[in-house]
């Protein structure tokens, strides 16, 4: 029976849409409507904070791009839109974009993305090259999946559609792939047909028979079979298309909407619906059988490669959550049996209720059954689990903490048998391997080494010049932090689903992490621990929108309709919350932004295309909408600040909508800036703060910009050189050095510095420990302009090379140094790279393992937290040594380690290439968290690329302790734990299973979690026995090289091999020392010039005295530097203005480079002298400066310092540091500015640019701090501080005043009560004396005066003119017969008589609190008392312009 569905999405009644959907040749299930229906509503269940909520980030998406005409979001124009975009890159000139942005990638490299395909590449004769497609990030390939040190390869970033969701490949010629785009499942990621390569995968192209310009019929691509005869048999969202030509033309065999196909080994093809139905085909797909027909929708299947008749079947069931039903058969479908449901299992291992998908069975469902039984099959839902019984039991292979079962990241989402025991498995963290399937208790291992397939919401950056510290929230991969340059790992600060992230741009210690809705951490510490501050999971949206505020120290977040969460004093000992109403058109918030003019000013936006200004925002908020109806109804993604609060750049991320919107005057008026951008989702906007012309987008298909968004019809082009088609969620840009950063959604972060104004000289080494000859690849980060590298590596040898590869030949700790521009520009690294020494294979105390000698045979590298230190601790626990001064201690003088530590104790390099019987040892003393905290072992055999763990085994003598299932050291594995007892402990295993690998290197891993912390360790004592070889003398030295300086120093280091007793050294004539004794290293001078032959005896333990002699090894050349006259070429400069410096009688061969003396930078490149007078700017000055001069022999690696150190004289006014009082000041008030330790007799002054003229008096420097006034502000202006003395006239800081708008204050009167003008608050007074108390609009007068108000508004206020009330006396009124008031005292009825001027009574007691009130006073008046307790009262009347009171007496 045939059960299509074609469930309406939100908007399904619209008259286009239903045309729309008419118009497709078959009716097929509609997943988009299905998820609008059961799981769109944003709402998460309370308490559930575990990893992907895939289906409310589906419904995320879904709000934000669903076009308003059709109520979803139209693929078509997706796949319109890049069909534009391709177009616009195949022109490669883009003139109308930004020029010259060229995006760099970075990562993350060991955080993969939700992976759907996995493939083995059939034309590897090794069986190990794999592909893989990320169904946001494209198409991969690995050359050794074995390998876990091999990294995947990116293919094509852009193919018109990266949502890869299959791949394929003919077995009649291998060279030929096929890919399939989309995942129906949540319909968040959208396909586009197939692309097929008939290169081995290498380049692909689109089959424009599967486009959807042209049919519907490949909206989504869930499988592709390739049958032996190269028939292509594909599961799509229209049903089951054939093609027998490759691809050219189609054929539909059954119109459902495919959710699994697969071929069974007789040919038999098996394929599942979305309404839990399952069909067979026995003629090679050409007809279909319905053998299963059940309630629900989605079905997972699986064949058995032994046996085709026996299948396995899963399905999601109505409640579109839960699994409806697990089967299977053994007759091909005859029959079929119920299987036992595999239950999920809670984080402390007990069993749940749920099944094992945990209520994501519309996402999360995998089947696999092993090659060679039918009765072995794993199903993934959260977890992985093997049944070896058919079905009837389970085990749990994986867990998604590690706690439980061996670590494998959440969702599986596929699964590829090589073998019966090896296996690949596809989920949201990317791609994991096993090759033990078939034991007890599998292991997998992560494979993502390069796999940049990384889902991110958002981004931040550390606001701290070539800082690579970024936060990026992550879909179920948490907040990610990222520390290094370039393409490096990450490090998950914060779990679940990572949001909104902020790094505080004035303090960078400070971050907030967001995960969904408002549940938010802090970091108070620079990311090393987060602390929660917020655990709210019903208010706001599933990614919700906030934005922080870093100088007030406040997070703003969208939180329930015509509402808005404030969190204040981020920074402080707690975070504050409050909620306030704000009318904002009845909806959520969609976006939020902060102003960078005003304080307390937030712009906010909803999705109905409404923008609104809030001022007051932290306090009582005022809120002004500001889109002057004019925007279209739409989701606001993006609200970015121009120029000033005036000029903002509005944003709408919907299909069928015009996406961006400017305005220049607060919102009075806006124009569309919408150009020529495809019809697609647009999410964010930003302006080059120094050109606002220039405009980046975030896009559904990368990033897009215009060089001109102020003419009337913009140009965008696509802005993607180093990106990816892929789409674009946020950008940000960092101040300090005008970098741009990008959130991906499918490729990770991307930073550009296309707006950098200066050149950055940055590098890194991708290892600063290591051994000698292992090469080090130091990756040039330089941005800017940069016509030239030079690098120094601190041994006296150079290159010229961009990102050179180096190796070291002897042992130490070297500066790395990397000068651009001829010298102009320089990074320089002090100690940056430690080259370890090589040792024997038997190493004793007195050779350095005692820690006392040799002391830089040991090395610390910390990573985060408590470090290793070389001393002697004081510290109850790991307290003093096993022998002589020195241990190793994890710091030294702290009682406790830090949460979250991470550093490592190297060793030598030993050789152990002679066979035979090693044995290592080492002394320790610690006292740690048991089972969670510790220490262990670690191997290298390559040179320090990979470590293996010692000896794996919890044994006498070795470690003591197996971890907790949840320990940083992975789940129950063997660690040194606990503690010591307070006294150093030996531990030792045999290593011999090590000789014969030559060098082998260990290293001490110490570890601890984000809990209890305690003492920590000492390590003394290291030994290493093993056997004794020949005695093998060598010597290295550094720098290297000929045509060394006379009087340089030159390092000597000992390379020899073999057992050695004695070291005895000649360094040549004119050395200094001439001898030495001892391993080393020595430092020798030489004082005369030639060549020096240099030897090294040594006492072999085993063949007596041995000696290497190099003749010729060291060359000295004469240091020719002469010393010469340096003048200023220019003096008595003013602020701003270039000084020159003259090398007067200048030699050739020789290069000359001004430095400034007080921070040792370079002021000038480097330049040849020319044999005469050299002149060498000094680049703009902002002060008296002292320079020196650098002078480098061209011949030889002589330098000098000239003597001579000239001053450049700068004459005042020079640099002052001028400081605004307030930018955010009231209207028809002045500003001040302070100028520190203003110069004497200078003129200083007020500026306004904006009017060019002068807008203050002039103040006279005196030496000391000045404060500036200005004249009165009454519109937005610019202004600048200007100083002036003599024929010097300098401009300082400038900057923008925005005044705020002041309220009117006047004082009416209605019937004696007196009433201000509108305002936020209010303050009475009498006489100019404040009333107490009186702090409402109106007030009722009480006695004669003249009577003031204070209104204040926005943060302005004004006091009104003076008001004079009338009080009447008392007796007067009694005696002319106009008021009579009786009987008083009374017991409870009180008569008034009066003429009529009064219309309002009322009575207070002695404390001034209002007993009664009447609005209506008539002539003749009866009040009832009799309710009040006996005692004094006053009756106050009042009229127009008059009131009077009256002392009442109430008695019993």
């Amino acid at each position: 029976m045939r059960r299509n569905l074609y469930l309406a999405l939100l908007a399904i009644i619209a008259f286009g849409a239903v045309i729309y959907l008419n118009s497709k040749p078959q009716e097929t299930f509609d997943k988009a409507g299905h998820m609008a229906k059961l799981k769109f509503s944003e709402g998460e269940e309370e308490g559930e904070k575990e990893k992907d909520r895939p289906d409310l980030a589906a419904a995320h998406d879904f709000e934000m791009t669903k076009s308003p005409i059709l109520g979803y979001p139209p693929i078509i124009e997706k796949i319109k839109s890049f069909e534009i975009t391709r177009k616009l890159l195949h022109k490669k000139s883009n003139t109308k974009a930004i020029s010259n942005v060229a995006w760099n990638e970075r990562g993350p490299d060991n955080v993969g993305g939700r992976t759907r395909a996995l493939m083995y590449d059939p034309n590897d004769v090794s069986g190990n090259k794999v592909w893989a497609g990320a169904i946001a990030g494209g198409i991969w390939f690995i050359n050794d999946i074995t390998d876990p040190n091999d990294k995947w390869q990116n293919v094509d970033d852009f193919m018109g559609n990266i949502a890869i969701s299959t791949l394929a490949y003919d077995p009649q010629s291998t060279s030929t792939f096929y890919a399939g785009t989309g995942l129906i499942f949540t319909n968040d990621v959208k396909g586009g047909g197939i692309w097929k390569s008939t290169d081995s995968g290498m380049t692909w192209t689109h089959l424009s028979s599967t486009s959807l310009e042209t049919t519907s019929d490949f909206e989504y691509t869930q499988k592709i079979i390739v049958t032996s005869t190269s028939k292509l048999v594909v599961g799509t969202s229209s049903g089951i298309q054939v093609s027998t030509d490759g691809g050219n033309t189609w054929v539909s065999t059954l119109g459902e909407t495919i959710t699994d196909l697969e071929l069974a080994s007789d040919g038999t093809f098996y394929a599942s619906n979305y309404s839990g139905d399952i069909y067979k085909s026995t003629d090679d797909a050409a007809n279909w059988t319905n053998i299963l027909s059940e309630t629900g929708y989605r079905v997972e299947l699986a064949i058995a490669p032994s046996d085709p008749n026996t299948v396995y079947a899963v399905s999601e069931g109505p409640s579109g959550r839960d699994v409806g039903f697990f089967k299977k058969t053994t007759n091909g479908g005859t029959t079929w049996s119920d299987l036992t449901m595999p239950k999920y299992s809670e984080q402390n291992c007990s069993e749940s209720s749920s099944d094992f998908t945990r209520g994501q069975a519309f996402f999360d469902l995998i089947l696999g059954v092993f090659p060679n039984d039918p009765n072995k099959v794993i199903v993934g839902g959260i977890d992985l689990h093997r049944s070896e019984d058919g079905g009837t039991t389970w085990k749990l292979l994986s867990y998604w903490t590690g706690s439980c079962a061996d670590y494998v990241h959440a969702d599986q989402h596929a699964m590829l048998f090589k073998n019966e025991t090896t296996a690949l498995f596809g989920n949201d963290g990317g791609v994991y391997y096993s090759d033990d399937l078939d034991a007890t208790t599998p292991q997998f291992e992560e494979r993502i080494n390069g796999y940049n397939t990384a889902l991110f919401y958002s981004c931040a950056a550390s606001n701290v010049e070539l800082s690579n510290t970024y936060l990026a929230g992550a879909q179920d991969n948490g907040m990610q932090k990222f520390n290094n340059p370039g393409v490096n790992s990450t490090t998950e600060v914060t779990g679940g689903d990572g949001a909104f992230s902020f790094i505080d741009q004035d303090n960078p210690d400070v971050m907030i992490s967001s995960y969904v809705r408002n549940v938010y951490h802090r970091s108070l510490d620079g990311g090393v621990s987060f602390t929660n501050f917020s655990d709210d999971q019903s208010s706001g949206r599933f990614i919700n929108p906030c934005d922080y505020d870093d100088d007030a120290d406040i997070l703003y977040a969208a939180t329930n309709a015509d509402a808005m969460k404030v969190y204040s004093n981020i920074s402080g000992s707690s975070v504050a919350t409050e909620t306030k109403t704000i009318s904002v058109g009845g909806r959520v918030l969609s976006h939020l932004r902060t102003s960078p003019y005003t304080e307390n000013k937030v712009f906010v936006g909803n999705d109905r295309g409404g923008v609104y200004s809030i001022t007051n925002a932290n306090s009582s908020p005022v809120v002004t909408e500001i889109d002057a109806n004019a925007l279209p109804e739409g989701y606001v993604s993006c609200i970015e600040v121009g120029e000033s609060d005036d000029h903002l750049l509005v944003v709408l991320s919907n299909y069928d909508v015009n996406s961006i919107w400017e305005t220049k005057n607060g919102g009075q008026s806006w124009v569309s800036k919408e150009g020529n951008l495809p019809n697609m989702p647009i999410r964010w906007a930003l302006f080059n703060p120094e050109n606002r012309k220039q405009v980046l987008l975030a896009t559904e298909f990368g990033v897009w910009s215009t060089d001109d968004i102020t003419v009337s019809t913009p140009d965008w082009e696509p802005t993607v050189e180093g990106l990816a088609n892929v789409k674009c969620n946020m950008l940000q840009y960092r101040e300090a050095d005008q970098q741009v950063i990008v959130a991906t959604f499918g490729r990770g972060l991307f930073t550009t510095n296309v707006f950098s104004k200066n050149t950055y000289v940055e590098f890194q080494a991708n290892k600063t420990i290591t051994y000698i000859g292992e090469e080090i690849t130091f990756n040039n980060y330089t941005t800017g302009n940069a016509a030239d590298y030079l690098w120094d590596f601190g041994d006296g040898n150079t290159s010229i090379e961009s990102s050179p590869t180096y190796s070291y030949s002897a042992p130490g700790t070297y500066t790395v140094k990397l000068t651009a521009n001829t010298g102009a520009n320089q990074s320089i690294k002090t100690n940056y790279i430690t080259i370890l020494p090589n040792r024997e294979g038997d190493y004793s105390l007195a050779e350095g393992g005692n820690f006392d000698v040799y002391s830089g045979d040991f090395v610390a590298l910390n990573i985060q937290g408590t470090a290793f230190e070389r001393g002697n601790s004081s510290v109850s626990g790991k307290n003093g040594t096993a022998s002589g001064a020195f241990a190793w201690v994890t710091g030294i003088s702290e009682n406790q380690y830090t949460d979250n530590s991470t550093a490592y104790l190297y060793t030598p390099h030993f050789d152990l290439s002679t066979a035979g019987t090693y044995n290592l040892s080492f002394k320790t003393k610690y006292q740690f968290e048991d089972t969670w905290d510790g220490f262990i072992v670690e191997y290298t055999t390559d040179g320090g690329n990979s470590w293996i763990k010692l000896n794996n085994a919890q044994e006498a003598g070795w470690y003591t302790t197996i971890s907790d299932p949840q320990s940083v050291f992975g789940a129950s594995v063997p660690i040194f734990s606990g503690n010591t007892g307070g006294s150093f402990a030996t531990k030792n295993t045999d290593v011999s299973f090590l000789s014969g690998n030559g060098y082998v290197g260990f290293r001490f891993a110490f570890r601890t979690d984000a809990a209890t912390v305690d003492v920590g360790m000492a390590i003394d004592d290291f030994i290493l026995t093993g056997p004794q070889t020949n005695a093998l003398p060598n010597f290295t030295s550094t720098p290297l090289g000929a045509n060394l300086c006379e009087a340089s120093t030159i390092t000597f280091y000992d390379n020899s091999q073999g057992s050695i007793s004695s070291y005895s050294w000649s360094f040549g004539s004119g050395a200094s020392p001439a001898t030495a004794v001892g391993r080393g290293p020595h430092e020798v001078t030489y004082s005369t010039t030639g060549n020096k032959d240099v030897s090294l005896t040594v006492q072999g333990e085993l063949n007596g005295s041995q000696v290497e002699t190099k003749n010729t090894y060291i060359s000295i050349a004469a240091n020719s530097i002469q010393e010469k006259t340096v003048t200023t070429g220019n003096s008595d400069l003013c602020m701003n203005e270039i000084g020159l410096v003259v090398i007067n009688g200048s030699d050739t061969g020789f290069t000359y480079q001004l430095f400034n003396a007080a921070d040792n930078t370079p002021a000038s490149p480097r330049t040849e002298g020319n044999g005469a007078n050299l002149e060498l700017e000094t680049g703009i000055l902002l002060e008296p400066t002292e320079f020196y001069i650098e002078v480098r022999d061209m011949n030889s690696t002589c330098s000098a310092i000239l003597s001579d150190q000239p001053v450049v004289n700068v004459l005042p006014p020079t640099n002052r540091k001028v400081t605004l009082e307030d930018a955010n000041i009231c209207a028809n008030n002045p500003i001040s500015v302070t100028v520190e330790n203003s110069e004497t007799d200078v003129i200083y002054r007020i500026f306004n640019i904006t009017n060019s003229e002068v807008f203050s008096e002039d103040f006279i420097g005196n030496g000391k701090d000045l404060v500036l006034t200005s004249y009165l502000v009454t519109d937005t202006i610019d202004i600048e501080v200007t100083g002036e003395l003599g024929s010097c006239n300098v401009s300082f800081t400038s900057a923008k005043i925005e005044p705020r708008g002041t309220p009117e204050s006047t004082i009416t009167d209605a019937g004696g009560i007196l009433t201000a003008s509108k305002g936020e608050s209010y303050q009475w007074y009498l006489d100019g004396k404040i009333i107490l108390g009186a702090n409402k609009q109106e007030y009722s007068p009480r006695e004669l005066g003249d009577y003031t108000v204070k209104v204040t508004s926005n943060g302005c206020s004004v006091v009104s003119e003076p008001f004079s009330a009338t009080v009447l006396g008392l007796e007067d009124l009694i005696k002319s017969g106009e008021l009579s008031v009786f009987p008083n005292p009374t017991s409870g009825v009180l008569n008034i008589k009066q003429d009529g001027r009064f219309n309002r009574l009322t009575i207070y007691n002695l404390m001034g609190q209002v007993i009664v009130t009447k609005d209506i006073v008539f002539q003749n008046e009866v009040v009832m008392l009799s309710f009040l307790q006996p005692g004094q009262y006053i009756l106050e009347l009042t009229g127009k312009s008059e009131s009077v009171k009256v002392n009442i007496q109430k008695h019993k």
